[in-house]
């Protein structure tokens, strides 16, 4: 029987191996192809004689999702929440400063680890919402905090913007927001109210069981 239990677990590693190999081919590539080329095009998009502003942010907007998707592809990075929050606020700085708005990160060094398909649905439904703050609040600050107790890790974004009323949340992309949260087993959360800012609240169960199944979270 024991024998057995090794022999598994030595499976397990070496399939473990293999995918974390098929992960950095994957990855390579598209940093050597998809990334590469956007990029390329992204400069060659401002240096036109008639610069199209929205074609230009349109293809910052997809390099910034492809850039996220491939963080989740690295065996390094692909549970460690923490880092691939790090990098987002990296990718977005930048572009929070160019439009005057200040961007406040507090994110703790230390998290506990979250499923790898967890890890991109958080990177993106925050992205997604550090977009909309930026393009369409009116915004002076915009906060992200993310903490951890014993009810779950949490992850709170607000902004001090115009806000929307509900009838404009599918219009925003908020639904799908909703449905990607749902998917990952995320609890999502979200508050307007016009002339008084946007609030959005990720919940995450017990760090115990981040790393379980997928299965939807119940408030």
């Amino acid at each position: 029987l024991i024998g057995r239990f090794i022999s598994l677990r030595r499976s397990e590693e070496q399939a473990r191996h293999r995918l974390n190999d098929e992960r950095r081919r994957l990855l390579a590539d598209m940093h050597d192809t998809v990334a590469g080329r956007l990029a390329v095009l992204v400069q060659q998009s401002k240096m036109t004689s008639e610069p199209d502003s929205g074609m230009t942010e349109s293809l910052r907007s997809t390099l910034r999702d492809l850039r996220a998707a491939m963080d989740s592809l690295d065996p390094e990075l692909n549970t460690d929440v923490a880092r691939a929050l790090k990098q987002l606020e990296a990718v977005n700085r930048p572009l929070f400063a160019g439009a005057s708005v200040d961007l406040n990160w507090s994110v703790l060094t230390e998290l506990p680890d979250v499923q790898a398909e967890r890890v991109l649905h958080i990177v993106r439904i925050v992205q997604e919402a550090l977009t909309n703050a930026l393009r369409h609040a009116e915004a002076s600050q915009v906060d992200v905090v993310v903490s951890h107790d014993s009810s779950g890790l949490t992850i709170n974004g607000s902004d001090d913007g115009k806000g929307f009323s509900s009838a404009e949340i599918e219009g925003r992309g908020l639904g799908i927001q909703r449905r990607r949260a749902l998917d990952a087993g995320i609890q999502f959360e979200l508050e307007s109210t016009p002339n008084h800012g946007t609030r959005v609240r990720l919940l995450l169960a017990h760090p115990q069981e981040l790393g379980d199944s997928l299965a939807p979270l119940h408030a």
